[in-house]
């Protein structure tokens, strides 16, 4: 396997593990349970398996579309 394949899939890997893992957490914090974000993940906590295939989709096309653009490279030629 190639380094980025493997850059992509671990990456996909964490996605998936951080967005099943942190709603459950988060409900042991003290905070204020009318929150946009705290709304979010416990939306992330109910539907555990749709909302880690969008991340994880999102996430892989990131990390793709970043190895095959290199926009900071882009970017750093420009200054």
């Amino acid at each position: 396997m190639n380094h980025e394949f493997t850059c992509i899939i671990n990456a996909i890997f964490f996605s998936i593990l951080l967005n099943i893992g942190i709603p459950q957490l988060i409900t042991y914090l003290p905070l204020d349970k009318s929150d946009e974000i705290f709304k979010m993940l416990d939306h992330h906590k109910i539907t555990p398996v749709s909302s880690s295939i969008i991340v994880a989709v999102i996430t892989g096309l990131s990390v793709y579309l970043g190895y095959l653009f290199k926009p900071l490279e882009k970017i750093k030629s420009l200054i």
